[in-house]
C-alpha cells in the first residue's frame, strides 16, 4: 500500500523533473548558466524532497527512486554542460566567417579583372588585400584557398576543433551573376552558418574580350610557373578559342 508520503513524493518528482527539463531545453537556446539553472533546481528540489519527507517513513520503492534521481540529475548536467561547450566552440569558429567576407569579396574582385580565379590568396596581395587573413585563436589552421583547376571554383577552407570545417564554395563562372556560398560542418554533417556575403557584380563583356583579359593572365602564369602544365594547356585552348572567333586577328598576328 502507498503511503500518503510517498505520493507526496512521487507528486513532487513528477512535478520537478519536467520541469527541470524544460528550463534545460529553455536554457540550452540561450547559454550554459540558464541551463545550469534548470538542472539546478530540479536536482535541489530532490534533495528538498528527500529531507522533508524524514526518509525513514520512505517505502523501499520510493527509496530507490529517490536515490536514483537526484544523481541522475547531476550526471545529466555534467553532461549537458560538456555538450554545451562543445557548441559554443562550435558557434565561435563559424563566426569566422563575418571576418573573412573581406576575403571572398576580393577573390570575386580579383576574377572580375581577369575572368579567372586566384591558384593561392597571395595573389591578392596588396592590390585587392592589404596582407593575408591572419589565423584566429578558434582555428586549427589559417584560411587557404584551395584552388580546383579551371573548371570549377576554388574553395577558400579554415579548419576548427573537433573536425569543424568552415568554408566559402564559388561557382565554377560568374555568368548570370552567380554567387557561391558559406557552409560549415562537423564530422562531413552540415551545421547551421548564414552570412551576409557582399560580393561586387559580374563585369559584362563580350566572349573575345574576355578572352584576351585570360589569356593575358594565362601568361602570366606560365611564366611564373613554367613548370605547371595546367596553365600551358589551358592557355593553347584560350588562343585555339580566340583564333576561331578571330580568324582576321590571328591571320594579322601570323
Amino acid at each position: 500500500m502507498v503511503s500518503r508520503i510517498d505520493r507526496l513524493i512521487l507528486v513532487l518528482l513528477c512535478v520537478s523533473l519536467p520541469l527541470g527539463g524544460w528550463l534545460l531545453c529553455a536554457g540550452s537556446q540561450l547559454d550554459i548558466i540558464h541551463g545550469a539553472l534548470g538542472y539546478g533546481g530540479a536536482a535541489l528540489g530532490g534533495l528538498a524532497i528527500v529531507f522533508l519527507a524524514r526518509w525513514r517513513k520512505i517505502s523501499w520503492p520510493t527509496r530507490v527512486i529517490v536515490a536514483g534521481t537526484v544523481p541522475a540529475m547531476f550526471l545529466g548536467f555534467l553532461l549537458y554542460w560538456t555538450l554545451n561547450e562543445l557548441r559554443s566552440e562550435v558557434v565561435r569558429f563559424v563566426e569566422e566567417a563575418h571576418h573573412a567576407t573581406d576575403v571572398v569579396e576580393a577573390i570575386y574582385l580579383y576574377q572580375n579583372d581577369h575572368r579567372l580565379w586566384p591558384t593561392q590568396l597571395s595573389e591578392l596581395v596588396p592590390r585587392y588585400l592589404k596582407r593575408l587573413p591572419e589565423r584566429a585563436r578558434s582555428m586549427t589552421s589559417p584560411w587557404v584557398l584551395v584552388w580546383r583547376g579551371y573548371y570549377d571554383g576554388p574553395v577558400l577552407i579554415a579548419n576548427g576543433p573537433h573536425n569543424i570545417r568552415l568554408f566559402y564554395e564559388f561557382p565554377a563562372n560568374r555568368k548570370s551573376n552567380k554567387l557561391g556560398r558559406w557552409l560549415a560542418t562537423m564530422d562531413n554533417m552540415p551545421i547551421p552558418c548564414e552570412v551576409d556575403q557582399p560580393a561586387p557584380p559580374a563585369v559584362e563583356s563580350n566572349d573575345a574580350n574576355e578572352l584576351r583579359l585570360i589569356i593575358d593572365e594565362l601568361g602570366r602564369r606560365v611564366e611564373e610557373h613554367p613548370d605547371q602544365s595546367t596553365h600551358a594547356a589551358e592557355l593553347r585552348r584560350c588562343r585555339r578559342r580566340l583564333a576561331e572567333m578571330m580568324p582576321e586577328e590571328s591571320a594579322g598576328k601570323g
